[in-house]
C-alpha cells in the first residue's frame, strides 16, 4: 500500500509514503488549510476517490485578540491604580505641607507680632529720646537774639545724635559751644546728655566765666560719673567753648581736641584746642584759655568731624576740614538761611548714594 497526500497552502505537489502519517511542523497558527488524501494498492493503482478534510491551526492563548486585550485592561487597571495611590499619596503630602506652612505661617506671625510690638516699643523710645534730646538743644532764635545772625546745620545719622550744641547768655556775655561726643545714635545721645548737663552745671559753678575752667570742672564730673561704674569706660566728649564778651568783642576760647575758627580779612583763623579730651583722662588735666579781639561782620564757626569725613559717592574722598573751610569762608557774608542751603546742597551733591558716615553739625555766628 501506498498513500499521498496533499495540504492546500503548504504543498505544492502531492507527497508519496508507506507510512500512514503526514507530519508537519511548521503550520502557521491562525491558519486553515486543506488536507487531501488518497492510497494506491499494491499494483500501484490509485483510488479514484480523494478524500479532503479542513484543518484549522489554533494559535496559542497568548497571541488571542482576547488575550491581548484582557492584558489591556489588566495593564490599564493596574496603571490607573498606581497613578491613583501616586495621586493620593501627593494629595495627602500636599495636605501635610498646607497644614505645617500654616502652622509655621502662624508662628511667624506670632513672632512678627511680638518684633513689630519690640520695634514699636524701641521706636517710641528713640522718638522720645529723640524728643529730649531736642529740648536740650538751643533755639536758633537765642543765637539771633545777641547776634547778628546765626546759623545751625545738624544733621543726625540716626534719629538722635551724639553732636550737640549749646548756648546760654548772661548779662553781656554769650557762652556757646560745639560738641562731640562717643558714638552716634542712641549711645552717643545717651553720653552727650552726660556731658551736657556736666557742662551746664560747670557753667554755672564758674559764674559764666573762664572757658578753660569750665572745661577742667565738666571733665572732673563726667569722669566721676562713669568711674561709678565698675567697667573702665572711656566715653565722653570733643568739645570747642567760646565766651563772648558783646561789649568788648572780646572771644575767650578754650577746645578739647576740637578748634574753633573765624574769619578775618578775607581768611579763616584757627584757634586750637588742648590735646585732652573730656572724660578720657582720669589724671589731672590742664586747659588753656586763648583771647582774640573780634570785629564787627566777622563770622565765627565750628564743626563736628561728620560733614569733614563724608566719603564722596564719584571721588570716594573724604569732603575734608579745608574744603568745609573753604565753603564757609566763601559764603560768610551771607544770610544764615543761605548758608544752610549751600551746606545741604553741597553735602547731598558729595554723599550722592553713599550712607552717611556720621552726624553732622556746623554752627556759626555773626559778629
Amino acid at each position: 500500500m501506498k498513500y499521498a497526500w496533499f495540504l492546500e497552502g503548504l504543498d505544492n505537489s502531492w507527497v508519496e509514503s508507506k507510512n500512514r502519517q503526514a507530519v508537519y511542523s511548521n503550520l502557521q497558527p491562525g491558519k486553515t488549510y486543506r488536507l487531501h488524501l488518497k492510497a494506491a494498492n499494491s499494483y500501484g493503482i490509485w483510488s479514484d476517490e480523494v478524500v479532503s478534510m479542513p484543518i484549522y491551526i489554533a494559535p496559542p492563548f497568548w497571541v488571542t485578540w482576547w488575550f491581548r486585550l484582557l492584558i489591556v485592561i489588566v495593564l490599564g487597571v493596574l496603571i490607573y491604580w498606581y497613578v491613583n495611590r501616586i495621586i493620593q499619596f501627593l494629595k495627602e503630602r500636599q495636605e501635610e505641607l498646607e497644614a505645617m506652612v500654616e502652622q509655621r505661617t502662624v508662628e511667624l506671625r506670632e513672632q512678627l507680632d511680638i518684633v513689630d510690638d519690640k520695634n514699636r516699643q524701641i521706636m517710641d523710645s528713640i522718638m522720645y529720646a529723640k524728643l529730649l534730646q531736642t529740648s536740650m538743644l538751643p533755639n536758633l532764635d537765642d543765637f539771633k537774639r545777641y547776634f547778628n545772625d546765626a546759623f545751625i546745620f545738624y544733621r543726625p545719622k540716626d534719629f538722635v545724635s551724639g553732636d550737640f550744641y549749646w548756648f546760654c547768655h548772661h548779662n553781656n556775655i554769650s557762652i556757646f559751644a560745639v560738641a562731640v561726643c562717643t558714638g552716634h545714635g542712641v549711645p552717643g545721645a545717651i553720653v552727650s546728655v552726660i556731658c551736657e548737663n556736666a557742662l551746664r552745671n560747670a557753667v554755672r559753678e564758674c559764674n559764666y566765666q573762664n572757658p578753660a575752667q569750665i572745661l577742667t570742672i565738666t571733665n572732673v564730673h563726667v569722669v566721676e560719673f562713669f568711674a561709678q561704674s565698675q567697667k573702665s569706660i572711656h566715653d565722653g566728649m570733643e568739645i570747642t567753648l567760646a565766651i563772648f564778651n558783646h561789649h568788648t568783642l572780646e572771644l575767650d576760647f578754650c577746645g578739647a581736641k576740637l578748634p574753633l575758627y573765624y574769619t578775618s580779612k578775607g581768611e579763616v583763623v584757627k584757634l586750637k584746642p588742648d590735646i585732652y579730651r573730656i572724660g578720657w583722662d582720669t589724671e589731672k588735666v590742664v586747659y588753656n584759655n586763648q583771647r582774640v579781639k573780634l570785629s564787627k561782620g566777622n563770622l565765627i564757626f565750628a564743626f563736628t568731624d561728620g560733614f569733614c569725613d563724608q566719603f564722596g559717592t564719584e571721588t570716594r574722598q573724604k569732603f575734608s576740614s579745608a574744603r568745609l573751610k573753604n565753603l564757609l569762608l566763601e559764603n560768610g557774608l551771607q544770610l544764615h538761611a543761605y548758608i544752610e542751603q549751600v551746606l545741604s546742597i553741597t553735602f547731598e551733591q558729595w554723599r550722592g548714594f553713599n550712607e552717611q558716615t556720621d552726624d553732622v553739625l556746623v554752627m556759626g555766628v555773626k559778629i
